[in-house]
C-alpha cells in the first residue's frame, strides 16, 4: 500500500477561505450535509410511496347493520 499525497496549489480561491478552515472539516461537514440530504429524501419517498399504497386500497366502510358501503347504497 502507498501513501500519497495531495498537492494543492495556493490559488485565488483557496487564498480567499478564512484563516482556519481545514479542507478535511469542510469535506466532512458536506459529507455529513450530504448523508442528511439523503436520508430527508429516503424518507420524503417512503412517506410518498405510503401515501400512494394506502391510497390505492379498497376501502371497506360497514354500517351498523353489517353491509358494506356499497350495498348500503
Amino acid at each position: 500500500m502507498t501513501n500519497k499525497t495531495m498537492v494543492v496549489e495556493d490559488t485565488e480561491e483557496n487564498q480567499s477561505l478564512p484563516p482556519g478552515i481545514k479542507t478535511e472539516a469542510v469535506l466532512s461537514y458536506l459529507g455529513n450535509l450530504s448523508n442528511t440530504l439523503r436520508e430527508i429524501s429516503e424518507g420524503i419517498n417512503q412517506t410518498i410511496t405510503t401515501i400512494i399504497t394506502e391510497g390505492s386500497k379498497e376501502v371497506e366502510v360497514t354500517s351498523e347493520e353489517g353491509e358494506n358501503n356499497d350495498e348500503a347504497r
